[in-house]
């Protein structure tokens, strides 16, 4: 029973992100294009690799790989969509064997967006509370988040 009323309450959050995001801060897919790429760097002892496509009609989307010593730990999937006048991130991540490590994505709203940079944060619920990507050179990619649980990992990325 207390699972169905997790579910129930994240599928409430959810709804109310996608209402929020309606009137939130204002952004465009098409402003992501500094995404774009091939990304990888350390995340602790194990490799992050990052691929962002291209902006192409009401979405930007990434897959994540996360390995180390030739296993791979988890998979990731991100999108972010266009919703009305501003963007919603969505993100999934599944163990190896496609387990998923949570029901459903986790949905965060725009927070801010700048030059290459934007930021989401989350409707409560999942693993991350903010989470935030910039690229302050052109073969640096950063990301920075925070933990619901408390604590912050930036983690710094080079182009592949």
């Amino acid at each position: 029973m207390a699972a169905l009323i997790f579910k129930f309450l994240q599928g409430v959050v959810m709804m109310t992100a996608l209402a929020a995001n309606a009137n939130g801060v204002p952004g465009q897919v098409s402003d992501l294009g500094w995404m774009a790429g091939d990304w990888t760097g350390p995340i602790g002892d194990d490799t992050l690799e990052e691929h962002w496509m291209p902006p192409s009609a009401d979405n930007v989307i990434g897959s994540v790989r996360i390995t180390a010593g030739g296993s791979t730990r988890m998979l990731e999937f991100i999108v972010i969509e266009q919703v009305n006048d501003s963007l919603l991130l969505r993100v999934q991540q599944w163990l190896p064997g496609m387990t998923a490590v949570h029901d459903t994505p986790q949905v965060m709203t725009l927070k801010e967006i700048g030059e290459h940079r934007v930021v989401f944060e989350s409707a409560g619920g999942f693993t991350l509370s903010r989470l935030g990507y910039s690229r302050p050179q052109q073969d640096r990619f950063v990301i920075d988040a925070e933990l619901a649980a408390g604590g912050r990992l930036e983690l710094e990325l080079q182009r592949r």
